[in-house]
């Protein structure tokens, strides 16, 4: 079991390298693709997997926000 306040630390981290993570990568997508041959094909397939990876990150997020509001905002001390 884990108590609660160490349950919404956990939480809390998780969701700032949720928020961090992937606007980061595309940032460095962005500026990698600039310097290297990489075929325009390519380029396309790299920042449609980054747009999903992006979209299903959001959504993870409000999950994770969901989770920490439940807790943060229930009486139960442990899980």
């Amino acid at each position: 079991m884990i108590d609660k306040i160490e349950l919404v630390g956990i939480l809390k981290r998780s969701l700032i390298e949720e928020e961090k993570a992937i606007p980061v990568y595309m940032k460095h997508l962005k500026t990698a693709v600039t310097w290297t041959d990489i075929s325009k094909e390519d380029v396309e397939r790299i920042r449609t997997t980054m747009s999903v990876l992006l979209e299903e990150s959001e959504g993870h997020k409000r999950t994770v926000q969901f989770l920490l509001d439940t807790i943060e905002g229930g009486d139960k001390d442990a899980y």
